[in-house]
């Protein structure tokens, strides 16, 4: 891992577990202190003091697709997944997820009832204090209004964007005047 503190880089080595198929997919830095590496057979890894493992979180049980983003704020963190699925559980219990609702179904065939509808994959997520926003595979954005602490509702679609998006950030409210 490297950051930068002061103007100085620094960086130290993390002994991250290893598997014949290991694909870490995302990390974030937690208000808290502290990071969480998300990969791809499903295992969230806490890391405190740039270099520990505190704890794995496997979500093989609990989750049956395959994740592809992470965002955290304050005691939260989203995770997207294949499907166009998004979760969001409180640090303190990552077992208790709360599905968060599916972007819209725009495939083919969409104002017919479809046996089977699949929903573009989640690739992007950003999450401050009032959204949770969502890039979708098809480049559709979704901005979900945070009601509560986990739950959301859709407030704004972007659909049709004319190339990939390939990452989003949060202005403070401040910088939109």
């Amino acid at each position: 891992m490297i950051w930068n503190s002061k103007n100085e880089w620094k960086g130290t080595s993390v002994a991250l577990p290893i598997g014949p198929t290991t694909k870490y997919i995302d990390i974030i830095n937690w208000d808290g202190g502290c990071q969480f590496i998300l990969s791809e057979d499903k295992k969230l890894l806490k890391i405190e003091n740039q270099k520990e493992i505190n704890d794995i979180v496997d979500l093989e049980g609990i989750i049956k697709d395959i994740p592809t983003s992470m965002a955290a704020f304050d005691q939260y963190i989203s995770i997207g997944w294949f499907g166009g699925f998004v979760y969001t559980f409180h640090i303190s219990n990552p077992e208790d997820l709360y599905q968060q609702p599916l972007p819209p179904y725009l495939g083919l065939g969409a104002s017919e009832e479809a046996e089977i509808k699949e929903f573009p994959d989640t690739i992007i997520l950003k999450m401050d204090k009032q959204r949770l926003v969502g890039v979708y595979s098809d480049r559709t954005m979704v901005i979900f209004g945070r009601e509560l602490e986990m739950e959301t509702k859709i407030e704004h679609i972007v659909q049709n964007h004319a190339k990939a998006i390939h990452s989003i950030q949060m202005l403070p409210n401040e910088s939109s005047k």
